[in-house]
């Protein structure tokens, strides 16, 4: 569906403090899923996807939506205002304006006609169809971030791209946001930017991880769609749900994550280069029997 190819963008271009943002950015994705453009403050996650919805132009390379080369920066801004939706870290909305107000306003901007049914039905989708009456203003920060999300939504768009959609949110709330993004994924692409790993890690199909400008790595989770979504991450070992337990034990210099409930282990993973893998045992249902096939076995986490 989208195509970057030999993406560069630079800010002050050919002034004497010219920097360059993006460095010959190639990457593919398809109709649906999530992915995750994760790197360090600076690293160029949020150009890159103010370059993918058009807010940014681009200086050289070339993107493709739909299997289509986009010729110009009008044509990329054609194609976004029904197409791509944007979630961005402070909500955006217009605090003296209702909910169903601002929802309706992304059909204006979008040019389509306005319907109180698309309304009620994206509101429905982020449960939030109680407050459909309610001025912006008055709702709390994970409420925002939702009435932000069924805007994104009401446009029918093929493409949601969200710049640090929890940065501004506790965890319990940025827990729920990424639940409703990875629900909202499943039919159609999100692509999120997020200096967070133990989000990303707990929730993307996808890690894309940028530093200075360039891609770093491109992989996908190693985690299944079924662990993901219980948001057990593969990195440094946070679980969200509050009935698990996580706890780090070192088995001969290498750190090792356990998950448990009631004494029962769900899981655990193999930190190696900082790479994680989760890894299940049917056989082992019990903490300490984990601690000791981990001691006599460490082998069998090598890969």
């Amino acid at each position: 569906m989208l195509t970057l190819l030999g993406i560069n963008k630079y800010f002050n271009k050919n002034k004497p403090n010219q920097l360059q943002a993006l460095k010959n950015i190639s990457l593919g994705f398809g109709d649906k899923g999530m992915a995750a453009i994760y790197g360090k403050s600076g690293c160029g996650k949020s150009t890159l996807l103010n370059c993918i919805g058009g807010i940014e132009k681009i200086h050289s390379g070339s993107i493709a939506l739909e299997n289509k080369p986009v010729r110009n920066f009008t044509e990329l801004n054609n194609y976004k205002s029904k197409n791509i939706s944007f979630i961005f870290q402070d909500y955006n909305l217009i605090e003296s304006l209702s909910v169903e107000e601002n929802i309706l306003l992304a059909l204006d901007i979008a040019k389509l006609p306005r319907s109180i049914e698309k309304v009620n039905i994206v509101l429905r989708a982020v449960k939030m169809d109680k407050y459909n009456k309610r001025k912006a203003y008055t709702l709390s920060g994970g409420q925002k971030q939702r009435i932000a999300i069924a805007r994104a939504l009401v446009i029918s768009p093929k493409i949601i791209l969200a710049d640090e959609p929890t940065g501004n949110l506790d965890k319990s709330n940025s827990l729920n946001i990424l639940k409703l993004l990875k629900s909202i994924s499943k039919e159609i692409l999100v692509i999120i930017a997020s200096h967070d790993r133990e989000l990303v890690n707990g929730f993307a199909d996808r890690i894309i991880e940028m530093s200075d400008g360039r891609i770093l790595s491109d992989s996908m989770n190693r985690l299944s769609k079924n662990e993901t979504e219980k948001g057990i991450t593969n990195d440094n070992g946070t679980v969200y749900l509050e009935d698990y337990i996580h706890e780090k034990i070192d088995i001969k210099g290498r750190s090792i994550n356990i998950f448990y409930n009631d004494d029962n282990l769900i899981g655990c993973d193999f930190i190696f280069s900082n790479q994680g893998l989760l890894v299940h045992s049917k056989e082992v249902n019990s903490v300490n029997i984990c601690k000791n096939l981990l001691n006599s076995r460490p082998r069998q986490f090598d890969n």
